[in-house]
């Protein structure tokens, strides 16, 4: 038997049509009910997409769970067959309560990437709508 392993760029856009959802210690809860959501590629990168709509509890971690495949879903593909490390490397996740060092705000933004210039700074400030506030500091 041979197995396919994925890469990412190899994959089209990313939906999930008439998702439903629910947590595997609580299947009578419904989280995620008929989500219907398309992320677009360009040349197989995914573009960046904010999921920050709705109130606490909505199902947004969720949906962030579901693409980061903590739980394995099935479509027209098992996602059993992507590559997770090459699947997860094209994905970021800024948490409600993010982390910071001990360090300038600058410096936190980045921190992975130490080659940033001081432009590429200000625009990941603005990507992340934080640069007006940290104006104000």
């Amino acid at each position: 038997m041979v197995y396919l392993s994925l890469q990412v760029n190899d994959l089209g856009d990313i939906r999930f049509n008439r998702v439903k959802f629910s947590y595997p210690c609580q299947p009578i809860l419904i989280i995620v009910n008929m989500l219907k959501l398309i992320i677009k590629t360009e040349s197989g990168i995914c573009c960046q997409y904010e999921i920050n709509v709705g109130a606490s509890g909505c199902g947004k971690s969720t949906i962030i769970q579901l693409l980061e495949r903590f739980y394995d879903l099935f479509d027209h593909m098992n996602i059993k067959e992507l590559n997770i490390n090459s699947f997860r490397s094209h994905m970021s996740l800024l948490g409600q309560q993010p982390i910071l060092c001990s360090m300038s705000i600058a410096e936190n933004i980045q921190y992975e990437l130490q080659n940033f210039t001081f432009d590429q700074i200000i625009n990941t400030a603005k990507e992340a709508n934080t640069h007006n506030f940290l104006q104000q500091l």
